[in-house]
């Protein structure tokens, strides 16, 4: 986390002279998060990406339903699966079938109801 604390508060500088509009995370945890938020005058957190599909458990990013995180959109990534491994399940296929669409749109439909992006 030290890496990534620095990193973060070197982004921060560009984001302060104007050069981004925002910065976001991807991938990290409750503990980053939290060290990220205690830093002062650094950027906000304003994008949190996370691995999401279905039967993905999400209760490690409960953090991210407080209200300090209310204001961070929350981004998926690999909606398909590990190596897109969703494709392939049968179940998926019937439904996708029966609502006329392919499965990978059915996934990210889902996703987004569950997410921001």
């Amino acid at each position: 986390p030290s890496t990534a604390i620095e990193c973060w508060q070197s982004m921060s500088q560009i984001w302060r002279r104007g050069e981004v509009h925002s910065l976001g995370l991807c991938g990290a945890g409750r503990e980053l998060y939290e060290s990220i938020q205690g830093i002062p005058n650094t950027a906000p957190i304003s994008a949190f990406g996370i691995e999401h599909f279905p039967g993905k458990l999400l209760s490690k990013y409960n953090f991210l339903h407080t209200p300090d995180a209310r204001k961070i959109a929350v981004i998926a990534f690999n909606v398909l699966g590990p190596k897109q491994s969703l494709l392939g399940i049968q179940e998926l296929q019937e439904e996708a079938d029966r609502c006329n669409t392919d499965v990978a749109m059915m996934l990210m439909k889902w996703c987004s109801s569950q997410v921001d992006a």
